[in-house]
């Protein structure tokens, strides 16, 4: 019987995955810092990676929002009165709310975003 002259090597992991494996962490630890904020547990520390990554980081912007969409929509979910009387809601397009390259932090204050 003949050996093979050459052994499998175990497949590398490419970059794409070790990106997307860095990148799923990030999200999950803006989704711990979101969720920590939310439940009133957040330290001041980790407020101020919070607000650090989401001044800098277009990706922890979005995960903000989404956990905090989650949130609402869950309170909405399970309240027994609506939140907002939606018949007296205006939609405000947010830019004359804010200015653009802005967003407010819970709790009050708001930083600017810079530009992509």
């Amino acid at each position: 019987m003949k050996k093979d002259s050459h052994q499998r090597k175990a497949p590398e992991k490419s970059d794409d995955l070790e990106s997307q494996v860095q990148q799923e962490g990030a999200q999950v630890h803006v989704q711990n810092l979101v969720w920590a904020l939310i439940d009133g547990e957040i330290s001041s520390d980790q407020q101020n990676d919070l607000q650090n990554l989401l001044t800098t980081d277009a990706e922890a912007r979005s995960t903000y929002i989404d956990c905090i969409q989650l949130h609402v929509d869950l309170m909405y979910h399970y309240s027994d009165k609506p939140l907002l009387d939606i018949d007296k809601v205006i939609e405000t397009p947010r830019s004359k709310v804010l200015p653009p390259d802005t967003f407010e932090m819970p709790g009050g204050g708001s930083s600017t975003v810079p530009a992509e």
